[in-house]
């Protein structure tokens, strides 16, 4: 995930897209210095720029709803690699 379910509740913001160097993120109130200043630091640990939009009380709900479903589809798709991606184990 880009933004961890934690932060992204406590900061009531979500990424909603990624281009190029810049992760979007729609928060509620994104005249809230802290939470810019935490996903701000969030972005720069992944290379990105953040950038900052508005996003109603009800899209940050239904975006959260579906954290649920994301997490879990990353969690499946992590946990299973292709053979050609597995890489030698050195302390064999």
């Amino acid at each position: 995930m880009v933004v961890p379910k934690q932060v992204a509740e406590s900061n009531v913001a979500v990424a909603y897209e990624i281009k190029g160097n810049e992760i979007w993120f729609g928060m509620t109130d994104p005249t809230d210095f802290q939470a810019v200043q935490a996903l701000d630091f969030l972005a720069q640990g992944q290379g990105k720029t953040a950038r900052f939009a508005s996003i109603s009380r009800a899209s940050f709900v239904a975006a959260m709803g579906r954290y649920e479903v994301l997490e879990s589809e990353v969690r499946k798709r992590s946990r299973w690699r292709s053979p050609s991606s597995r890489r030698p184990n050195p302390r064999r």
